[in-house]
């Protein structure tokens, strides 16, 4: 079992929403909901009706996002029938939020992106219409939020900014002060604190001018985390305290619960438990008021970690147990094995084994649950490329086909019918042929109908699949994200560290794995056979095996590390006697704790070292693991090498060689990599990360990603 020395407490900051302030109150918001849904029932197909469609939406996307992402593309199919601009702008503004709020960045930028383009026609070349060019200007903050969430700091900032300058023309003070906190924050997410400290004060200055108190405190609440931040605590009390008593006055309950728990992190961090302790309990109190019960469990595990700092193991015990109970009746997978994995801690601390196994098990058990809830879904068996445009081009060309259709019938029973007049004033037997020649037009016409109301059904049932395919995806994607150690974390053992980490799809072949021994702390960076769920699988798989050898098995060396899992892997895939050539490409390092050593085994996958402006590769054994090759014994070799201050090393996958783009459209090339690496590595790690993705953003431009993307860099 991993040995860990104390409970790893959970703080967080929390992070103001930038645009839209939810409303807490939700009867509220179902009452609003119930009246829009009574309205669309009256409603005709006009621009009313796109206005309910989009209205509901937004009520909807907080608690029921699917169904709000199918409201707004109604509302943008009605939008486009009628031909009308404004509710098609705002329709693929409701769409963009949505693919935000799942993570999909790229969808999200390009539905604002088309939203974009429509205020741009309707603000026009000047901008003197103010309604489309107030639209504009909320459309861009949007974008620099996407930009934001997708951690590319230089395009949000140039949004914001873009944003900044045309309220500054609309003298709009509001949108101003909304503006530059959006530009303070991601100065504070970048450590900036004195831009940050900047952006939000000028915030604050205006919001005060215009005596928001809403908007006041949330600003005074921003303020105090970046002096916390700052371990200025002083300072980050003075004004986590003023936003407290504002959101008092003001009877905003989350509010005030988020100011009491960080005001108990100011404390906790200051050693002074008794104060810490104080305001949790309050927060706590507050939370149990709302209700909300994964926040309650969330305190309560807090607290319980305070009273392990403050060895008082009975006090953790029975807190921590709370949260076990809480997250149990509300069946909280991640909340279960949390908790569980934190008291198998506590009780290897206080000597109790037996206690400490049984949770260590159960904390698996929670673990494989949360995996094979996933594996056994059937719809995950094939990779699914959610195509929006695609599909509206195919409803489009469909309704076209209809109209025409339509419109040739509708001009044929005219012919008809100025013919059947004609022919009574001629003779019987030509009246005869063209009551005919009307009846087979309406067999016609009920044909097309028919086939019609076929097609829409067909596409209903295609849609609902696509939906379960994705959101199944999904929470694979949440799967994946929950197993893998935080870059924050892995920084506590490196201090100079960075992960570029990309998957192509909505979830990777690529991962990596960190853990400690009691003499090692190991580090690995796989690359499975292929990407998205296929590779998801593969990796997850690792990740397990390897945390069973590294940690449980006890192997003393990468190499036999390596042969280990290649066996297990192998035999795995090779149960029901088929034969499957899936496995990984792996760069595996144990960093010695006692020397300055480091043993490290490459399968198909180098190490690179780069020493007072000198690289050198370590060649990898021509071997994967996994993988079947007939009658070949793979054996992994075992490397060890004197490590130095100043040392850079680096481990990659094959993604960020294997990208096409360029000028050229040609692949990046293992040459250009490390031409990179050797040109930038004396800079800070967080410089040459940024400028890892940069180059590879400007590299790929308009292509897709070709492959998963991993690269760490550890600087000695």
């Amino acid at each position: 079992m991993q040995q860990v020395t104390l409970i790893q407490k959970i703080k967080v900051f929390c992070i103001v929403s930038l645009f839209c302030f939810y409303n807490s109150d939700l009867s509220a918001q179902r009452g609003k909901a119930d009246s829009l849904r009574e309205l669309l029932k009256q409603d005709k197909d006009d621009s009313g009706k796109v206005n309910h469609l989009n209205n509901l939406a937004w009520y909807l996307s907080f608690n029921n996002p699917d169904t709000s992402m199918l409201l707004s593309n109604e509302a943008l199919i009605l939008s486009k029938k009628i031909n009308w601009q404004t509710g098609i702008g705002n329709s693929y503004h409701q769409i963009a939020s949505f693919y935000d709020d799942k993570g999909d960045y790229i969808l999200s930028l390009k539905f604002n992106e088309k939203a974009l383009s429509i205020w741009e026609q309707l603000s026009g070349p000047s901008g003197n219409n103010l309604n489309g060019f107030a639209r504009k200007i909320s459309t861009i903050n949007n974008m620099g939020i996407v930009y934001q969430d997708q951690g590319n700091y230089p395009q949000a900032l140039a949004c914001y900014f873009r944003a900044l300058k045309m309220e500054e023309k609309l003298r709009d003070k509001n949108r101003m002060a909304i503006t530059l906190g959006n530009i303070g924050t991601v100065y504070r997410i970048q450590h900036d604190h004195a831009k940050a400290l900047d952006y939000y004060f000028k915030a604050l200055r205006i919001q005060e001018e215009l005596k928001d108190k809403a908007k006041i405190t949330i600003q005074l609440g921003n303020i105090g985390t970046v002096y916390l931040s700052k371990k200025n605590y002083q300072m980050a009390l003075n004004y986590l305290f003023q936003a407290l008593k504002m959101d008092e006055e003001l009877g905003n309950k989350e509010g005030i619960s988020r100011h009491l728990g960080n005001i108990g992190v100011a404390y906790d961090e200051q050693k002074d438990y008794s104060k810490a302790l104080n305001y949790y309990i309050k927060s706590l109190e507050m939370k149990k008021f709302l209700g909300a019960k994964s926040e309650i469990a969330n305190t309560l595990g807090n607290i319980g970690s305070l009273f392990v700092s403050m060895k008082k193991y009975t006090e953790a015990e029975k807190y921590l147990l709370q949260a076990l109970a809480i997250d149990t009746a509300i069946n909280s997978l991640d909340g279960i094995m949390e908790t569980h994995k934190n008291l198998s801690t506590l009780y290897e601390i206080t000597g109790k084994p037996a206690n400490a196994l049984f949770h260590y098990k159960k904390a698996t058990a929670a673990k494989d649950t949360l995996f094979n809830d996933k594996k056994n879904k059937e719809m995950i068996t094939n990779e699914m490329n959610y195509e929006f445009d695609k599909r509206e081009t195919i409803t489009r060309a469909e309704q076209e086909k209809k109209d025409v259709i339509t419109e040739t019938e509708t001009r044929k029973q005219k012919i008809i019918i100025w013919f059947s007049v004609f022919a009574l004033f001629s003779t019987g037997i030509f009246a005869f042929f063209m009551l005919n020649r009307w009846k087979v037009s309406q067999q016609q016409t009920k044909t097309i109908e028919e086939q019609k109301i076929l097609v829409e059904k067909k596409n209903k049932v295609v849609e609902e699949k696509n939906k379960d395919i994705l959101d199944s995806i999904n929470y694979a994607q949440r799967i994946q994200e929950a197993i893998l150690i935080p870059e924050e974390e892995i920084k506590k053992h490196f201090s100079d560290a960075f992960i570029f980490f990309r998957p192509k799809d909505i979830v990777s072949g690529d991962f990596y794995w960190f853990g400690e021994s009691e003499h090692n702390k190991i580090i690995a960076v796989a690359d499975c056979t292929g990407h998205g769920v296929p590779g998801g699988f593969m990796s997850m798989l690792g990740f397990e095996m390897l945390q069973q050898i590294l940690l449980l098995d006890e192997v003393k060396t990468t190499s036999k590390a390596l042969i280990s899992l290649d066996k297990k892997i192998t035999e795995t895939l090779n149960r029901n006697n088929r034969t499957y050539r899936d496995g990984m490409d792996m760069v595996l390092c144990a960093f010695s704790k006692n020397t300055n050593t480091l043993q490290f085994s490459c399968a198909n996958r180098p190490l690179i070292l780069i020493r007072d402006g000198v690289l050198k590769e370590f060649a990898p054994d021509k071997y994967t693991i996994g993988g079947a090759i007939d009658n070949v014994e793979k054996k992994f070799s075992n490397k060890e090498m004197e490590i130095q201050k100043g040392d850079m090393i680096y481990m990659f996958s094959d993604g960020y060689p294997d990208q096409f783009g360029g000028p050229k459209n040609k692949k990046f090339k293992y040459k250009q990599v490390i031409e990179m690496l050797l040109a930038n590595h004396h800079l800070a790690v967080n410089q040459q990360k940024l400028i890892l993705e940069t180059t590879f953003n400007d590299w790929k431009g308009n292509n897709e990603q070709t492959d998963d993307i991993l690269f760490i860099g550890i600087k000695m």
